[in-house]
């Protein structure tokens, strides 16, 4: 159990947003950092589309990669996140 653990912890204490999200980009975990970052609590960002993250601009410019997420591939993008106050940041 200890591994699991520490992989959670790694993971909660990383420096960037980092979101767990389903094929149909529902959000099923967050870390820290992403709650922090968006301003929303864990509890808000669970269970809510990525898609609300982000200006349609953004989401044009840089689609979801749904293929990818299917196949369990690690996907990485820069974006410009959407606070729950309306700000905009890298």
């Amino acid at each position: 159990m200890k591994q699991n653990t520490d992989n959670y912890l790694i993971f909660d204490e990383a420096p960037d947003a980092l979101f767990i999200i389903a094929p149909s980009l529902i959000i099923l975990e967050v870390n820290k950092q992403a709650s922090i970052l968006s301003e929303y609590s864990k509890k808000e960002l669970i269970s809510e589309n990525l898609a609300m993250l982000f200006s349609i601009e953004e989401l044009n410019e840089k689609p979801f990669n749904v293929k990818g997420i299917e196949m369990n591939e690690i996907i990485l993008y820069e974006r410009k996140l959407k606070t729950k106050s309306g700000r905009y940041i890298p």
